[in-house]
């Protein structure tokens, strides 16, 4: 039953002052603290806890409102407390009658406040006065040891304890064993902890004491029978329910399949439904029921299985009928028009069939014929109603007589039934005749089509067949059908120039009319497409697309336009059927001439085709060449009266027979053509030119002058003799002319020799005297420029001990040697060394006088050398002393990059001289790499120290500019030749103090300068990332020339000569060392674009070049 909370709340009035002496502090559970002895004024705060809960156990767990009060307030108690009795499983009554006790005792002493405070001098616990020593609390007299514990008061300075406590201060418990420590001692009984019981607390207690439907045994329950739980709060079921169900309120819920108070008998599926019994778990069904569970009803016999049972009845399989099927059935129940017999029907008269469905004929036809609805369908011959006697065939349409079968018909009509009319006949009657089409005619003949007409006939078909032949391929036939009140049909699609046959018949009741014949040949295919391809002043050039069919011949007609009657006269031309162009001369500029082309076989012609056409411009004239030298010329003409576009001007070498030709503006009239063959005739052509239209050429031939021999020097100088060398010029010349002459001002003397001459010996010279010697090419009466070379006599018969003596040539390689000689006895200012080999020029080099040695470098492998050496004296030279030598070989003698001179067995990084373009080409100094990644590599750009300007234009960097011992740029025409002759690989290596990294690009080229140097990389691998593919296909730009400016000349903006975008990821040529406006020396994937990197080197090589292994 509910437990009805009752209050007791107590209200102190008036205020009571806690001193230090009089002071308690309030704890859960009852407890009081020892009371504080100390005199006044050195109290601590006093913290007071309040809970409404019931406390058992450890109180520190105790959750309630704190207040922290300093000694000497004043404080409004107001006891608010709440007994809830039976509240708590625990045995919490013991503590409600020890708490009502206090609580007794509190309203005494309460009382006794009240008294106090209210008597008239208003006490110590008036508003007036709330301190001082009589406003004390203390209890009158002698203090209690320990102040009785808290568990007794104090009387006269004896404690009264408490029941359950004794003792002179009410420390001592009075319960037995002390409870044992499992329970509290309330009045001297102990108060067990839950499941502890007993006046000790000793033994174990069971849960809810068995709600006395059992006995505690050692802690544990004991059911009465009938009950069952930890606690024995539950009611057991029979047997447990033979474990086949649960126990629900003392009552068994039997698992699916058992059933019975306890579970143990065996159930029927719905308990058999009520039409039946349950034997064993199984259902027993009552008769007209079966199933499992009885549900179903059954069908007699079970149908005899010859069929379903449905709902209690028989639904049969075909052939089956009746309640239970046993009953062979017929089909369709013989359509109610007879009996069933033993599955087979027996038809009533008149019927028959399998069903009786059918009605029956008389006699069954007599075989001759078929019973269809009771009525015989004779056979062709036959007739009545039984089809015994012979007819004829559908009684001879009434249009005609039956005799003996056969049908005699009317005339008109046709056997066997005399349905249909003659050939040739219709009609109702069959009196019409069924004629052709009369006036069957043709027009409009094309290429490819016709137009048929006619008459219609007096009958009016239902259908015209139309069908052409072609008597060419005769087995090809175009056949259309059309409606029969047409008169007229076109075709199309026919083969041009061919006979066709027309045949047309008429068609109605699916009977075909007589046909009607006409003959036409289609007309040749034409040319098309004619037009004027080239005109000039005096002709044309027409063109035009072929005839499709096969013809004789094409007329081309050319007359001048009536409306131009000043033009010459009419021209014809018979052209062959193979030709699709045509040239027409003799024409007048200016004047407008119509065109007529016609394609012809036999003597028939194809439809023209047409065109018009005005010769072309007038021509120049006065053609004049001039400032003609050995490799150019000018020429220039008259312009012509009539307004022009332009020019062309076209020239040949007559024998080279090259063309090459160059367009002039009409404003001009010259032109300058440059390198031209010396000593060669040229043939020279202007035309005009007029929109797409070009006049006749003049013409003219030219020859250049022959160019001068070349390496001209002299050798084996005496003091009066000398020989002349030179290599001869490349025209073919007749002569030469040589003139020299001393600065003795003496008169020039002159020699012819032949034009084959490569030498000649000059005498009769003066000693100590220089000479000055021109020599020019002469052909025909055309001279060349002059050859020049000087040379000093030597000072006549002196001794052998005021020459130079003993040159030799010694550590010979292919590229160097080391020459020595002897000092002449008597000193000399200086030497002069002069060394050559074929097909080069001569060089000289001034040598100390103190010098006895010299190296020569940078020679040319696998050549002889001519070495020769004088002495200079006081302005004069001593004869000439010399010696020859040949250098080695190598295998690449005249290496084309680094990684030849590599395999040539140079390993030290250097300065190298290569030939791009082979031996004969000029030679070009770079420096090799020969360590980096197995060397071979030709470096084209280095910088390192910011010594080297890089904001330089087009021009610099085209050739290439620096120190290849310092910072450098190859040159792009260079680099295009380099990288023009193999495929090559491209390396950049990069430093910025410790750090070093580099990438490679597996594909780079460099394009020609009318491509403004181009450039093609990719193929990226390495460690300093990829920042030139994004330069990929952009052309070069400097400062002073941008082919392609984006946005800004990046040039301009960032300093420097580049294949710009826009504008860089790498600006390897960019200012050095600065970090202003992305300017500096900058690889963006490695450093960004804020530094300029300190050192860097492009380089190439061959990408199929493999290191060789060095041993």
């Amino acid at each position: 039953m509910p437990l009805v909370p009752s209050f007791l709340i107590l209200l102190l009035t008036c205020p009571a002052l806690l001193t230090p002496s009089g002071s308690q502090s309030l704890q859960p559970g009852g407890q009081r603290a020892p009371r504080d002895t100390k005199p006044e004024g050195g109290g601590q705060p006093i913290k007071v806890v309040i809970s409404e809960a019931c406390v058992q156990g450890d109180s520190s767990q105790t959750q309630g409102k704190e207040l922290d009060l300093e000694p000497g307030s004043a404080i409004v108690l107001t006891h608010r407390i709440r007994l809830v009795p039976g509240s708590s499983a625990g045995g919490c009554e013991a503590e409600f009658a020890a708490l009502r006790d206090r609580l007794e005792r509190l309203e005494k002493e309460v009382s006794s406040l009240r008294e106090k405070c209210g008597g008239p001098e208003g006490g110590c616990c008036t508003s007036q006065q709330s301190k001082g020593a009589e406003c004390s609390i203390k209890p009158e007299g002698d203090e209690c040891p320990n102040e009785c514990s808290d568990q007794g008061r104090c009387k006269d300075g004896k404690c009264v304890c408490f029941p359950g406590f004794s003792g002179p201060d009410c420390s001592l418990s009075d319960c037995p064993g002390n409870c044992n420590d499992k329970g509290k001692c309330v009045n001297g009984q102990c108060v067990c902890d839950p499941g502890f019981t007993g006046p000790d607390c000793s033994s174990e207690s069971c849960p809810g004491n068995c709600n006395n439907k059992g006995r505690c045994v050692n802690g544990q329950c004991v059911c009465d029978p009938g009950f069952t739980g930890p606690d024995c709060s539950s009611e057991s079921c029979p047997g447990n329910c033979n474990n086949k169900g649960r126990c629900v309120n003392g009552q068994c819920v039997c698992d699916p399949g058992f059933t019975g108070p306890d579970c143990s008998s065996e159930s029927c599926p719905g308990n058999c439904n009520n039409k039946g019994r349950c034997v064993n778990g199984q259902c027993v069904c009552d008769t007209g029921f079966t199933g499992p569970d009885c549900s179903t009803k059954a069908c007699p016999g079970n149908c005899k299985n010859r069929g379903k049972c449905v709902n209690g009845k028989c639904v049969c399989d075909s052939g089956f009928t009746g309640p239970d099927c046993s009953t062979k059935s017929c089909p369709g129940n013989c359509s109610n028009r007879g009996k069933c017999v033993n599955g087979q029907c027996v038809c009533d008269r008149g019927f028959t069939g399998p069903d009786c469905s059918a009605k029956a004929c008389p006699n069954n036809c007599s075989n001759k014929g078929r019973c269809v609805n009771g009525k015989c369908v004779c056979e062709v011959g036959f007739s009545g109603q039984d089809c015994a006697a012979k007819g004829c065939p559908d009684n001879c349409s009434n249009k005609g007589r039956c005799v003996k079968g056969r049908c005699v018909c009317r005339r008109g009509f046709a056997p066997p039934d005399c349905s249909q009319c003659e050939a040739g006949l219709t009609g109702a009657d069959c009196g019409t005749a069924m004629s052709g089409v009369s006036q069957l005619n043709t027009k409009d003949i094309t290429e490819s089509s016709v137009t048929l007409y006619w008459t219609p006939p007096p009958v009016q078909y239902d259908t015209y067949h139309i069908t052409f032949t072609s008597q060419k391929e005769g087995d090809q036939q175009i056949t259309s059908q059309v409606g029969g009140k047409l008169t007229t049909f076109t075709q199309t699609g026919l083969a041009a120039g061919q006979e066709y046959t027309v045949t047309i018949r008429g068609e109605i009741n699916r009977r075909m009319g007589t046909e009607s014949t006409v003959e036409f040949t289609t007309l040749i295919s034409g040319p098309t497409n004619l037009r004027v391809v080239k005109t000039t002043t005096t002709s044309a050039v027409v063109q035009w697309e072929q005839s499709q069919g096969d013809i004789d011949r094409y007329r081309l007609t050319v007359a001048p336009n009536q409306t131009d009657g000043t033009a010459k006269g009419r021209q014809d031309l018979t052209l062959p059927p193979e030709r699709d162009s045509a040239q027409i001369d003799s024409l007048d500029p200016g004047h407008l001439y119509d065109i007529t082309l016609v394609a012809e076989k036999g003597g028939i012609k194809s439809k023209p085709a047409t065109v018009q056409v005005t010769p072309g411009p007038e021509p120049p004239s006065g053609l004049v060449f001039s400032e003609v030298t050995e490799t150019s010329l000018s020429v220039s003409w008259t312009k012509p009266k009539s307004p022009v576009s332009g020019f062309k001007v076209t020239y040949t070498h007559t024998q080279e027979g090259e063309p090459l030709s160059a367009m002039v503006d009409s404003g001009d009239s010259t032109l300058a053509l440059s390198k031209l063959s010396p000593g060669s005739s040229y043939e020279v052509s202007v035309i005009s030119i007029l929109g797409l239209d070009e006049s006749d050429a003049i013409k003219d031939l030219v020859m250049t002058l022959p160019d001068p021999p070349r390496d001209l020097r002299a050798i084996n100088v005496t003091d009066t003799k000398a020989l002349l060398l030179w290599r001869p010029a490349l025209a073919t010349v007749d002569r030469y002319i040589i003139v020299y002459g001393s600065e003795k001002g003496s008169d020039d003397a002159k020699i012819t020799v032949s034009g084959n001459a490569a030498e000649q010996q000059l005498k009769g010279l003066q000693g100590s005297t220089m000479y000055t010697v021109t020599v020019t090419s002469q052909l025909g009466n055309l001279d060349s420029s002059a050859a020049i070379t000087a040379f000093t006599t030597t000072g006549g018969s002196r001794g052998d001990g005021e020459v130079p003596r003993d040159l030799k040539a010694s550590q010979v390689t292919p590229r160097s040697t080391l020459l020595t000689w002897k000092a002449p006895s008597a000193a000399v200012g200086s030497y002069k060394l002069t060394y050559q080999t074929e097909g080069q020029e001569k060089q000289e080099v001034t040598i100390d006088s103190t010098v006895t040695e010299f190296k020569l470098t940078r020679l040319h492998p696998m050549s002889k050398y001519t070495v020769q050496l004088q002495g200079e004296r006081g302005g004069s030279y001593t004869a000439t002393i010399s010696t020859e030598f040949t250098t080695g070989n190598l295998r690449y003698p005249f290496p084309s990059d680094c990684s030849q001179e590599l395999l040539n067995g140079i390993h030290e990084s250097g300065e190298v001289e290569i030939f791009p373009k082979g031996r004969q080409g000029n030679p070009v100094l770079v420096y090799c790499d020969q360590v980096t990644d197995g060397g071979g590599w030709t470096v084209f750009q280095r910088r390192m120290d910011g010594k080297t300007d890089f904001f330089r234009g087009w021009k610099n960097y085209s050739k290439g500019f620096g120190e290849l011992s310092g910072e450098f740029w190859l040159g792009n025409e260079n680099l295009h030749n380099l990288t023009s002759m193999a495929p090559m690989t491209l390396r950049v290596d990069l430093r910025a103090g410790d750090e070093s990294v580099f990438a490679k690009y597996s594909a780079f080229t460099v394009d020609t300068v009318r491509r403004n140097y181009a450039l093609k990389v990719s193929g990226y691998s390495g460690t300093a990332g990829d920042s030139m593919s994004y330069h990929n296909a952009r052309m070069f730009s400097t400062r002073d020339r941008d082919p392609t400016p984006f946005i800004t000349r990046c040039a301009m903006s960032y300093r420097g000569g580049w294949w710009y975008k826009n504008c860089h990821e790498a600006n390897l040529n960019g200012l050095y060392n600065t970090s202003v406006n992305h300017q500096g020396v900058i690889w963006t994937a490695w450093k960004g674009k804020d530094l300029s990197i300190p050192f860097t080197e492009m380089k190439l090589r061959p990408t199929s070049f493999t290191p060789p292994t060095q041993g």
